[in-house]
């Protein structure tokens, strides 16, 4: 799978994602270059996140949650944890959602990409859910968890929580997951068109250019 990454320089950056593996490539007059393996330990969960400015996550092989920064001629990794994480895009930033054992409990904690090294407690208390999941409705974040939803404002402070059963808990998981999958396949449709649109530009580029050469050609040989 290929991610295309745009920056200020005006060059572009191809991320390519194989397994374990991440490579990328750069675009340079209209000719595409291997710069090389920029990750190693790629498990699953792999994504891209065209904020400003931009990240990749990703579960790795020894079961870490990585957050790396990207960069036109860098990367670098800025967060990571091995307890139960899940991220959220939200006001052109990145935030880590994550849940750090307490006796027999847990608590909610969260990091935002402007400094992944502070993080804002939300809540204690919790069970360990069997997944974490998180999306934006309005003004209000919404957590999922195992029988239990949290709804905190945009400051990150819990507004009201609500139970659910488990059957419905898992209903509304399922639902927010065929959600999140619709919304990453529409963003990898719209992604691929824009691709088409610059190749296609790129060939009629070339072709005029072709055409140019071929016109002066003849007039040469008539001459």
């Amino acid at each position: 799978m290929y991610h295309i990454l745009e920056f200020n320089t005006g060059q572009p950056m191809i991320l390519w994602q194989s397994q374990n593996t991440l490579q990328k490539y750069i675009i340079h007059s209209g000719r595409i270059y291997n710069r090389g393996i920029m990750r190693k330990d790629i498990n699953r969960n792999f994504k891209v996140w065209n904020t400003t400015p931009a990240y990749i996550s990703y579960e790795s092989v020894d079961g870490s949650t990585v957050v790396c920064h990207i960069t036109p001629d860098n990367i670098s990794e800025v967060f990571i944890t091995k307890n139960l994480c899940s991220f959220l895009e939200y006001n052109n930033k990145l935030f880590a959602f994550y849940l750090t054992p307490a006796n027999d409990k847990f608590e909610l904690y969260v990091s935002a990409s402007d400094n992944f090294s502070e993080k804002k407690f939300i809540c204690d208390g919790l069970d360990l859910p069997e997944s974490l999941n998180i999306t934006q409705n309005n003004d209000f974040i919404i957590i999922f968890l195992n029988e239990k939803q949290l709804f905190l404002s945009s400051d990150f402070k819990v507004v009201t929580t609500m139970n659910m059963s488990s059957s419905q808990n898992s209903n509304t998981i399922n639902l927010q997951n065929e959600v999140s999958k619709l919304k990453f396949e529409l963003h990898q449709l719209e992604q691929h068109h824009s691709d088409f649109v610059k190749e296609y530009e790129q060939l009629s580029a070339y072709t005029g250019e072709l055409q140019e050469k071929l016109r002066k050609t003849r007039l040469n040989l008539n001459d």
